[in-house]
């Protein structure tokens, strides 16, 4: 469960440091600021799962 957590903690972070220094990675669609959004999503939905188990 902490796993999930730290991964989307730096994903966050990550995110918001990478788009104030360099928001022309938006633009591109196969970018890496895009390519975040599905693992943070992906940390979002195993936390709930590891703590039920």
């Amino acid at each position: 469960m902490k796993g999930a957590v730290v991964a989307g903690c730096s994903c966050c972070f990550y995110l918001v440091a990478a788009t104030l220094t360099m928001p022309e990675l938006w633009q591109d669609p196969l970018g890496p600021l895009v390519k975040i959004l599905p693992a943070l999503m992906l940390s979002l939905i195993a936390q709930p799962m590891l703590r039920s188990s």
